[in-house]
């Protein structure tokens, strides 16, 4: 009675050895756990990645595209004012582009 070995097509990192016969995100503990433990991987490498950068690389990076000096400017005056790349991303895009 060997069962075969599949790997759960939800999982992240394609490293979850399911059992079951029937693989069920919502009741395989295992599935789940190592979903998870791609999820914090990637946003380990993701936060990585942006360590050592400036806040003008991060959201030229988010944005897709330079920031103009008066966009520099503007996001100096947001992140003085207390606000997060966030909050700063979604007033630059829903700013018209010159």
């Amino acid at each position: 009675m060997s069962k075969e070995v599949k790997y759960c097509r939800l999982d992240p990192l394609r490293r979850t050895r399911c059992r079951f016969e029937k693989q069920d995100f919502e009741t395989c503990l295992l599935c789940q756990l190592s979903w998870i433990r791609g999820l914090l991987y990637r946003l380990v490498m993701d936060l990585e990645e942006f360590m050592g950068k400036s806040s003008h690389e991060v959201i030229e990076r988010i944005l897709r595209r330079n920031l103009t000096q008066e966009e520099r400017e503007l996001v100096n005056e947001m992140l003085n004012k207390g606000l997060s790349i966030s909050e700063i991303v979604n007033k630059l895009k829903s700013r018209p582009q010159s």
